[in-house]
Formats: C-alpha cells, sequence, structure tokens
C-alpha cells in the first residue's frame, strides 16, 4: 500500500499556499506476517511457519566442513584417517524467540577405508531423545548397529542418538576401497536428516561443541568419537581400559 501526500507551495507575498504538483512522495509498506510469529515476511525465511524465522549454519550456508575417522581403536598407530570421511553442513532453525525448534545436517560420505562394516551417527550431548519429535529425510538399511525408535532416535540411548548409516558400504555402490586410491574415484551423493524438536531448545545446547559424530566399528559398543566427546550410554567402556 502507498499514501501519497501533496504539499502547498507559499507565494512569496505570504499568500495562502495553493496544491501543485506533489513535491514529494512516500511510501509506506505494510508489513506481511502470514505465520503471525511477529516476524515480517522480509525478515522470516519461512512465513508460513510460526515455529521457524531464522536459520544459522555451520561451518557456513555455502561451505562444508568435514569429519575423518580411523577404525581400529582402541588399538593405536594406523594413522592415515581415511576410514570414513563425512562432509557436512548443520543448520538449525529458529523460531522468534531465538529457540531452535529444528535441526537439518547435510552429509555427504566422501570416502571410505575400512575393510570393517562401519556405521556412522551423532549424538546431541545437551538434548533427551525424548525431546526428539521426529526424524526424517535419512534412509537406514538394516537395524545393525543401529536400531531406530518410533521418533527417529537410537533405541536405548538417553541422550539423542541420530543415526546416519548402518553400513558405509550401503551408501553407494563401490568395489575395494571408496576415494582412498589414487587413480580411482566414484561420487557420492548428498544426503540430509532433519529433527523437529518437541520442546524449543537454547542454542548452545545444539552448537558444535555439543554435536557429537562418531562411528561404529565390528560391535556396537564399539563407537569412535572425537577428542573430548564421550560415548553414548550404548558405548562399552571395557574397551577402552
Amino acid at each position: 500500500s502507498a499514501l501519497e501526500i501533496n504539499f502547498g507551495t507559499a507565494s512569496a507575498s505570504g499568500a495562502p499556499a495553493t496544491i501543485s504538483q506533489p513535491a514529494s512522495y512516500s511510501s509506506f509498506v505494510v508489513a506481511v506476517d502470514s505465520d503471525g510469529d511477529g516476524v515480517s515476511a522480509g525478515y522470516d525465511i519461512d512465513d508460513n511457519d510460526p515455529t521457524v524465522a531464522f536459520a544459522s549454519y555451520f561451518p557456513s550456508a555455502s561451505t562444508w566442513g568435514t569429519y575423518a575417522f580411523e577404525d581400529l581403536w582402541p588399538v593405536k598407530g594406523d594413522y592415515d584417517i581415511n576410514d570414513i570421511v563425512i562432509g557436512f553442513r548443520v543448520t538449525n532453525f529458529t523460531n522468534s524467540s531465538n529457540l531452535v525448534t529444528k535441526m537439518r545436517v547435510d552429509y555427504n560420505m566422501k570416502a571410505a577405508g575400512s575393510i570393517y562394516d562401519l556405521g556412522g551417527a551423532f549424538q546431541l550431548d545437551k538434548v533427551p531423545a525424548s525431546n526428539v519429535q521426529s526424524v526424517s529425510g535419512r534412509a537406514l538399511n538394516g537395524t545393525t548397529p543401529f536400531a531406530i525408535g518410533t521418533n527417529g532416535c537410537e533405541n536405548g540411548v538417553s541422550l539423542a542418538v541420530i543415526p546416519l548409516l548402518n553400513n558405509q558400504k550401503d551408501y553407494v555402490s563401490y568395489t575395494g576401497y571408496l576415494n582412498t586410491v589414487s587413480g580411482s574415484y566414484v561420487s557420492t551423493p548428498d544426503k540430509y536428516v532433519s529433527i523437529n524438536f518437541i520442546a524449543p531448545v537454547q542454542q548452545e545446547n545444539v552448537a558444535m561443541n555439543a554435536f557429537n559424530m562418531f562411528i561404529v566399528a565390528r560391535i556396537r559398543g564399539c563407537e569412535i568419537h572425537l577428542p573430548s566427546f564421550l560415548g553414548t550410554t550404548n558405548f562399552n567402556s571395557s574397551l577402552s581400559a
């Protein structure tokens, strides 16, 4: 909508002003807020969803990070760090109160240099599994090592564990090793997993220092995490003794 204002111009003799052509034009834009969350459409990334107003990204909206894992832990000495290489980008969607209502994790298995069957997942270290409403976008083959509950989290864990794959060989068709041998390359697809929360969570509770990516080698209890991250409640702590 627009409001047009015409200004009068006074004569040099001080006679009453007369109406002339518009000397100024002002436009007033009426804010549109289709979902009623208090954030106008010009700033709301999804003006049809009252639970989503803004988004933040790691590492950014257009770049990816990389995780790389070895599979022989607790044995030491193998340091080529190529048994699973996963590209990733995390998007946190927040409501008008800047609380996270859903997450999206884009991922791509770039390489796999292991003879073992490996699973991959991440745990949200500050989000209870009971606060996850649903998980979508991901397709898992089988139930080993990760068995999935009705809300999409792994069964039998207290915090939210979101499996990405049960076997790296199910992700893409390849023979031998995937993209770890010079002269051999297989293009791998981008995939994603989307997580909806029951109650919105504070942004610091899903920050990267609470985003616990890990792989599982040989048996479910053999979890391999990055330094400073702890195992899930399905981790076999006797393996580290």
